[in-house]
Parts: C-alpha cells; structure tokens; sequence
C-alpha cells in the first residue's frame, strides 16, 4: 500500500510538473492568460479537426509565425497540424528541436536540401537530435 501511495503521488507530481513547465513555455512564447482575449490564430488550412488548443502547440504556432517571416520563409504549419503530429506520438518538445532544422535547411541557397516538419522528426529521431543539428551547422545546445 506504501508503494502505491508513493507510486500516486510521484504521479501527481510529475504532472503537476509537466503542467506548470508547459504553462510557463507558453507564457514565455506569449501565450495569453485565460481570463484575457485570446489572439488570433495563423490563418493556415486545418488538416486535424480540434476541440481544445493545447498552450504548448499555441505557443509554437506563435513562435512559427513571428519567426518564419521574419527570415523571408511562408509557415506552412498550423496548429492544428502541431496538434496532429502530436497524437501521432512525436512529443512539443521533440516538435520544439525540429524546428531550428527546419529553418536552418532553408536559410542556404540550395533548396534540394530544405527539409519539413515531418522529415526533420524523422531525422532527429533517427540519427540522433545532436547528429542532426551538427550536419546542418547547429549546436545541439543551442
């Protein structure tokens, strides 16, 4: 019975945990607070049809719409799609590492080698975050 209790609230721990970091993410990336008006939403074609935005999906879709622009890409990821790739098993923060993959396979003059979401989390978590990073010039700490 000890062990279970333990087991419970080592649970409810890391839960809480999971939680609180997730909130803080999203408050970091400007998310808004519940009880204000939320901000719009990039304007992308849905592919996942979804219920409840996930803040940690928010903040990213945010973070994608501020940056991509910015370095004279289009986002072609929504929400929705952050969403999806989730329920498919890739973990926000596996989708967080793929990101800078991303751009950084675009930022060079040759576009045979500009890599998707998809195919940057196939490559990370076939060869490795760190490998991956490294071959297109990324620190993997950064």
């Amino acid at each position: 019975m000890r062990r279970g209790a333990i087991r419970m609230m080592g649970s409810l721990l890391g839960t809480g945990l999971a939680l609180g970091l997730g909130l803080a993410m999203a408050r970091e990336a400007g998310a808004v607070a519940p009880t204000e008006e939320p901000a719009p939403t990039p304007t992308l074609t849905p592919t996942v049809p979804v219920t409840r935005v996930h803040p940690v999906a928010l903040a990213l879709a945010r973070w994608i719409s501020q940056t991509f622009p910015t370095l004279g890409l289009t986002p072609t990821i929504s929400i929705t799609d952050l969403m999806g790739l989730h329920a498919q098993g890739f973990s926000y923060s596996e989708i967080a590492r793929a990101l800078p993959l991303v751009l950084a396979s675009r930022r060079d003059a040759d576009p045979t080698n500009d890599l998707s979401l998809e195919q940057a989390l196939q490559r990370g978590r076939r060869v490795g975050w760190g490998q991956a990073y490294r071959a297109y010039g990324l620190h993997p700490g950064g």
